[in-house]
């Protein structure tokens, strides 16, 4: 697939199964088996398969508007 990473990211906007997490990195959601506070304005995702992506600064709104209406959160 040849696209950006906004276009691919407008795509999924109306899917609230995934989020940007960083200028590189969309996540489902899904695939989320835990996230913890990383520093003032971002988050650690860890992955079901064992890889974390870091939360940039810039998406942090829209991952921790996420994570919010996630059980997990508690």
């Amino acid at each position: 697939m040849r696209t950006t990473m906004d276009r691919v990211a407008q795509r999924l906007a109306g899917d609230d199964g995934f989020v940007r997490a960083r200028r590189s990195a969309i996540v489902n959601v899904r695939a989320i088996s835990t996230f913890e506070r990383y520093g003032k304005s971002s988050y650690t995702l860890r992955l079901r398969d064992g890889s974390t992506v870091i939360s940039s600064r810039f998406y942090f709104p829209q991952v921790r508007k996420l994570l919010r209406a996630d059980p997990r959160s508690g």
